[in-house]
């Protein structure tokens, strides 16, 4: 049986489609959750109080995005 590396030649250029991607994927939800919680552009606390669930969906994906370009780099 041949051994198989655990080695990606092209892993750099796969960890920028990933960051990139999931770049994308938070500017989309961010803008999402900008809508569900503002009024006239600023944040209603009425409405962040029933959007938890999204914002903190949002934190959460702001810092896997992170943590993504962290382990690129």
């Amino acid at each position: 049986m041949p051994s198989q590396s655990l080695l990606l030649p092209d892993l750099l250029p796969l960890a920028g489609k990933t960051v990139a991607a999931a770049e994308k994927l938070f500017a989309a939800a961010k803008s999402h959750v900008q809508a569900a919680v503002s009024v006239n552009g600023k944040v209603s606390s009425d409405l962040f109080e029933k959007a938890q669930g999204e914002a903190h969906g949002l934190a959460w994906l702001a810092t896997y995005v992170e943590a993504l370009r962290q382990v690129r780099r």
